[in-house]
């Protein structure tokens, strides 16, 4: 098994560009997963690997060979759709078995990856149903030991979990990181969710608009955005965003509050020159304080939301609505609150580019 590589590849509906210039590595038996808005790029990427979408122009390298041109059964790939795709008229086992069958795949063989998948994904005692006697969740399932069965070295997943209610989803989260990790498979995954992407990837590509964002695991993607779309798109809630003025070793919010970063960010900054960023920290990275506390700033409490474990509140600083978390939940709507941004947990973005020019 080897790597999938896009390698300057590009999709064109006419004169419409809708993925321009993609490179990206796909490494063996890497669980990869393509997040990114509704028509960011990230399914017709998928379908591309699959050969359901021609490309325009560039190469697909797939096991040391451009297929371009490679009709998708000879891709050695399988595929699991949002709607799963299953025959209504055969049964569970009939499903599974049907593509097996048609590639004079030996009886022994097929009879064997059956049992082993029905086992792996608890179907046995559904073997004999058809798709409209099972719920969504036994449904994923049965498209998933298809696939398995299939023995592809590659597995294409688009929007699997996205038909499922949120109980469904978590425990199906957890058995596709079972299966990989069962499984010497690579694993190309494509969701709407960040839900999804943070707890089911080891590698997450970030698109939007047909370009790549960010390529990295989720705690990078999490906690050093590339850049300001990546802040945003991922966490709940997402990142702040405040736009800051540099003056004298200060960033100053609101033309009067100033905030002493720490050196790195400060040599971040004599690296770029500029007398504007877009400051980015995460909620649970901002603290309440004592009115004492160095670095502080008085803010007044607009909102709030009881989260369980936590509050989260939110604030108004420098024209942008913001918001931590804590949990300390005495505190209420209309209060006077003190909090500090924690040094090593602020993202600096440049203010033309907004990529993070501080980036660990």
């Amino acid at each position: 098994m080897k790597e999938i590589i896009f390698d300057n590849v590009e999709k064109r509906y006419g004169e419409n560009v809708v993925i321009p210039q993609l490179n990206l590595k796909v490494e063996p038996g890497e669980r990869l997963i393509l997040l990114g808005p509704s028509g960011c790029g990230k399914s017709t990427t998928l379908r591309m690997i699959a050969g359901l979408e021609e490309i325009s122009s560039g190469n697909l390298i797939m096991n040391e060979r451009v297929v371009n041109d490679v009709a998708p059964g000879d891709r050695d790939v399988s595929m699991v759709f949002q709607n799963y795709a299953l025959y209504p008229h055969m049964t569970v086992e009939e499903n599974i078995t049907y593509g097996l069958k048609a590639n004079k795949v030996e009886r022994r063989e097929i009879d064997y990856r059956l049992k082993n998948v029905l086992d792996m994904l608890a179907l046995n005692e559904y073997k004999d149903r058809k798709p409209n006697q099972l719920s969504g969740g036994q449904r994923q399932r049965v498209a998933l030991a298809r696939s398995l069965a299939k023995k592809s070295s590659y597995l294409l997943l688009d929007e699997p979990l996205s038909n499922l209610d949120a109980q469904l989803r978590l425990q199906a989260r957890r058995e596709l990181v079972r299966l990989h990790n069962n499984f010497n498979m690579t694993f190309v995954y494509v969701t709407h969710d960040q839900v999804e992407a943070m707890t089911v990837a080891q590698k997450i590509v970030l698109m939007s608009e047909g370009k790549i964002q960010m390529v990295g695991s989720p705690d990078e993607i999490y906690n050093n955005p590339a850049n300001i779309f990546t802040a945003k798109f991922i966490g709940s809630p997402p990142m702040n965003i405040f736009l800051v003025s540099y003056k004298e070793n200060h960033l100053i919010f609101d033309h009067e509050r100033r905030f002493a970063p720490e050196s790195s960010i400060l040599h971040a900054i004599s690296k770029n020159l500029s007398d504007k960023y877009y400051l980015g920290i995460r909620p649970e990275n901002i603290r309440l304080v004592d009115e004492n506390t160095a670095n502080s700033i008085k803010v007044k409490v607009r909102y709030l939301e009881n989260l369980g474990s936590v509050t989260s509140y939110h604030f108004d600083l420098a024209n942008t609505t913001a918001c931590l978390t804590s949990e300390n939940h005495s505190i209420k709507v209309g209060d006077d609150i003190n909090i500090v941004l924690v040094d090593k947990f602020i993202n600096l973005f440049d203010y033309v580019s907004e990529e993070n020019i501080t980036r660990r």
